[in-house]
C-alpha cells in the first residue's frame, strides 16, 4: 500500500507538470463560460440548463485527462525505461499499476473541484448582474442554494465515477495496445456504453447469432447510461433515492474498475520490460 501511494504521488505530480494540465483547465473555463451564454435560451430553465452543461463539461474534461494520459502512460514509461528503474527500487508491478490508477484519479478529482469552483463563480456573477432569476430573494440565498444543490453535486459525482471506469479500462489497454488504439476503444466504449440500454431493448427483437452477440455486448460493455443525468433526474426525487442511486453507482464503478485493474496486473506481470 505504501508503494502504491508513492507511485500515485509521482503520477499526480507528473500530470500537473505537463502542459496538458494548463490546456485542460483553460478548456474547462472556456466551456463553462460558453455554457452560461447558451443558458439565455433556457426560457425559464436557465438554472437546470447551465447545471447540466456544467456537469457535461466536467465529464468531457475528466475523460480527456484520464484516457489521454493513461493511454500514453505505459508507452512513455517504457520508452524512458522509467518502469524498469522504478521496479528495481523494491516496488512490485502490482503497486505500480494501482499507484498509476489512483494518481490519475487524484488529478481528475482535482480538476473536478476546480471546475465546480469555477461554476459557482459563474453562478455568482450571473446573480450579481441580475441576468438570471432563480426565484430567490437575495443574492446570498441564490448562490448558496445552487452550491448545496444535491442533484448537481450528485451529477458531478456520477461524472467522476464513469471517468474512473474509463480510466481503469484505458490502463488495461495501455499495457496491451498502442495509445491510438487505446483512445479509439475507450471513446467507442463511452459511446456504446451510453447506448447499451437501447442495445438491450433492441436485442429482444433479434434471434440467432445477432441475439447472442447483442447480449454479449450488453454484458461486457459498461452500462454508462446509468450515469446519465436524464436517467438520474427521472428516477430520483428525494434524498433517500439519491443516496441509494449513488451507492449503487459506486458499487458498479468499484466492480468494473477492480476487474480492469486486476486484468491489468495479470497482463503487466507477463510483460517483458527488457
Amino acid at each position: 500500500m505504501k508503494n502504491s501511494i508513492v507511485i500515485a504521488s509521482i503520477t499526480f505530480k507528473e500530470i500537473v507538470r505537463q502542459p496538458l494540465f494548463v490546456v485542460v483547465m483553460l478548456g474547462g473555463i472556456i466551456l463553462m463560460a460558453a455554457s452560461s451564454s447558451f443558458a439565455l435560451f433556457g426560457f425559464g430553465e436557465e438554472e437546470r440548463l447551465i447545471k447540466d452543461m456544467a456537469v457535461s463539461t466536467i465529464t468531457i474534461i475528466g475523460i480527456l485527462v484520464s484516457v489521454f494520459y493513461t493511454a500514453n502512460s505505459f508507452t512513455d514509461d517504457a520508452r524512458k525505461t522509467t518502469v524498469v528503474t522504478i521496479l528495481c527500487k523494491s516496488i512490485n508491478k502490482n503497486s505500480f499499476i494501482v499507484g498509476r490508477f489512483f494518481g490519475t484519479a487524484m488529478f481528475v478529482f482535482l480538476v473536478n473541484v476546480v471546475l465546480v469552483a469555477i461554476f459557482w463563480l459563474i453562478i455568482f456573477l450571473y446573480n450579481l448582474n441580475g441576468e438570471m432569476d432563480y426565484g430567490h430573494g437575495h443574492l446570498f440565498n441564490a448562490v448558496f442554494g445552487t452550491i448545496i444543490d444535491n442533484k448537481f453535486l450528485a451529477g458531478v459525482y456520477l461524472s467522476f465515477l464513469q471517468v474512473l471506469i474509463l480510466g481503469s479500462l484505458s490502463l488495461f489497454l495501455s499495457v496491451n495496445v498502442t495509445a491510438v488504439a487505446n483512445i479509439a476503444v475507450c471513446f467507442g466504449i463511452y459511446i456504446f456504453g451510453h447506448l447499451s440500454n437501447q442495445i438491450g431493448s433492441i436485442s429482444q427483437n433479434l434471434d440467432g447469432a445477432l441475439l447472442w452477440f447483442s447480449k454479449l455486448l450488453f454484458l461486457v460493455i459498461p452500462g454508462l447510461y446509468f450515469f446519465d443525468l436524464d436517467l438520474f433526474h427521472r428516477t430520483t426525487v428525494g434524498g433517500s433515492e439519491i443516496l441509494f442511486y449513488l451507492l449503487w453507482a459506486s458499487f458498479y464503478t468499484f466492480s468494473y474498475s477492480l476487474i480492469f485493474i486486476v486484468a491489468t496486473i495479470f497482463s503487466f506481470q507477463k510483460k517483458d520490460l527488457l
